[in-house]
């Protein structure tokens, strides 16, 4: 009888012991509970703030907004005028560009056969003079006298190096350039390597 009472004592006592150990553990997670609660709660109010704070950025910018579009509009309205007016000048000037047009025209064209005309009979002049030339420097070889031009020596064929201008050769060879022009029917300065130019023997 006394061993059964021993035993019932233990029994509570463990039963006991293990209560205030759940206890014990129910007070940790309560106060765990708390914990994150607070920290809920703070998180809860910072987002409110961030929330508000947004709302006022977000309504300054809505009013910045608008009055930007009434300014753009007001500054749109202005450009527009000035652009109609512009392009009324200018399409008056059209018109009277417009009148003039036909005779211009006209005077193009007369001037452009002028143009044509005149290239033409300088071709042909000049085609003209180059055979007299050579005829003459042919004339003048087959009688053993002198060629015509302002040189007193005979005359000899010098063929175009590379690097070389009518410049340069006229001086070697006591010319003027527009005197071996002349004597070669050239109408600018323009030679290539290889091309054979009539020079006065030094």
């Amino acid at each position: 009888m006394k061993l059964v009472s021993t035993l019932c004592a233990v029994l509570c006592a463990c039963h006991l012991h293990t209560a205030e150990q759940s206890q014990g553990a129910l007070l940790q997670r309560l106060q765990t509970c708390e914990v994150e609660l607070n920290m809920l709660r703070n998180s809860i109010s910072t987002q409110e703030q961030a929330r508000e704070t947004l709302e006022k950025e977000v309504s300054g910018l809505l009013r910045a907004t608008r009055d930007s579009l009434s300014e753009s509009r007001d500054a749109a309205s202005g450009r527009q005028k000035t652009f109609d007016s512009a392009l009324e000048k200018l399409t008056q000037d059209l018109k009277q560009l417009k009148s003039h047009s036909n005779e211009l025209s006209q005077t193009i064209n007369d001037v452009s056969k002028t143009i044509s005309s005149m290239k033409e009979t300088e071709v042909k002049q000049g085609q003209a003079i180059k055979e007299l030339e050579q005829a003459m420097r042919a004339l003048t070889l087959a009688m053993g006298g002198k060629p015509s031009g302002k040189g007193s020596g005979k005359s000899t064929t010098y063929t175009v190096k590379s690097g070389d201008s009518l410049e340069k050769i006229a001086r070697a060879h006591g010319m003027g350039v527009s005197e071996l022009k002349e004597l070669n029917g050239l109408k600018n300065a323009t030679i290539r390597p290889g091309q054979e130019l009539t020079v006065r023997s030094p």
